[in-house]
């Protein structure tokens, strides 16, 4: 059935008038005629009654009237959220990430992209890498963000594209009293503390050199897992456990909290891949989304923690909470 006879049918019925119509529709009156005419005669059905001076709807054309009504509405909606979607002003899409990139890329990036953007809706979800891979597959995300301290690796390059993003320094967090953070150096002593935080993969602890690696094997840290790397900050605050983060989001944490920053003795760099499935249209919001992940990733690697400046920042936060 042609749509258009029906947005014409709907506004004779509401405006009760070819002229007004004709003019609200932009067509002439012969035009409208033509149309009910068809409409009429491929539904079996009288519509409207037409006099000379006005345009009355008959009992089918009243109850048929709501239902036109519907379905242009929904063909309108439908033109105006594909227009979203082609400008990437709209839609929903879907993102999975593993803890360090959830905290260090998406949740920034969700606070500069999403709130600009009108009738969008994120689904954001964290997992392990290997869960990501799965739903990857099975088309349940557009886009994930995988690693840790060490490259994400995985087998399913032919069906997955995988892009690795530009590392950031990793950074002890510990609290503003410890005794790591009275060292005022790098310090070798992070291994005489318990800690709290993720679980540490064989191919993040691969970045640890020996014999450091095989000590925090033998010490299985860090002893207190968790699912969230915010359920890690107040331990961290209030006790001598430590916790570990890169550095941008370690920076937002300690902008409110009375903790403090400190360098491993020696480079510890969190990698992130992206990863996105081959056979699957990227929806523009996605994209752009992904693009402002990107530069924050560029962005981030190339901040550095300096101890002098850490040193003062700290003396700030402490007079600030007393």
């Amino acid at each position: 059935m042609d749509i258009k006879k029906i947005r014409y049918f709907e506004a004779l019925h509401r405006l009760r008038s070819f002229k007004l119509a004709a003019s609200e529709l932009g067509v002439t009156h012969t035009a409208l005629t033509k149309s009910l005419q068809r409409l009429e005669a491929e539904l079996g059905l009288s519509l409207l009654d037409r006099t000379t001076r006005s345009v009355v709807p008959t009992p089918a054309g009243d109850r048929l009237a709501n239902h036109a009504h519907s379905v242009l509405s929904e063909i309108d909606e439908f033109g105006r959220a594909a227009n979203a979607i082609r400008k990437g002003s709209g839609g929903t899409f879907s993102l999975g990430a593993s803890p360090l990139p959830m905290v260090a890329l998406v949740n920034p990036a969700l606070q500069t992209y999403a709130p600009a953007i009108t009738d969008l809706r994120v689904h954001a979800r964290m997992g392990s890498d290997a869960a990501h891979i799965q739903a990857l597959l099975s088309r349940e995300l557009d886009f994930a963000l995988l690693g840790g301290v060490a490259p994400a690796v995985s087998v399913y390059q032919e069906a997955i594209k995988f892009t690795t993003l530009p590392g950031e320094p990793v950074v002890i967090i510990a609290r503003h009293d410890h005794p790591v953070v009275r060292s005022n150096a790098p310090s070798t002593e992070y291994l005489n503390f318990r800690w709290v935080g993720v679980s540490l993969s064989e191919f993040d602890l691969a970045v640890f050199p020996e014999p450091f690696r095989s000590e925090m094997v033998r010490q299985n840290i860090p002893q207190l897992q968790v699912d969230e790397i915010g359920d890690t900050f107040d331990l961290v605050e209030r006790t001598d456990f430590l916790t570990s983060l890169p550095l941008s989001a370690a920076r937002r944490y300690a902008q409110r909290a009375n903790v403090a920053l400190v360098n491993y003795p020696f480079p510890v760099v969190a990698q992130y891949t992206l990863a996105r499935l081959r056979t699957r249209t990227p929806q523009k919001s996605a994209t752009a989304f992904s693009d402002i992940v990107e530069r924050l990733a560029k962005q981030n690697s190339q901040d550095r923690l300096d101890g002098n400046a850490e040193r003062k920042r700290r003396k700030r936060v402490a007079e600030r909470f007393g």
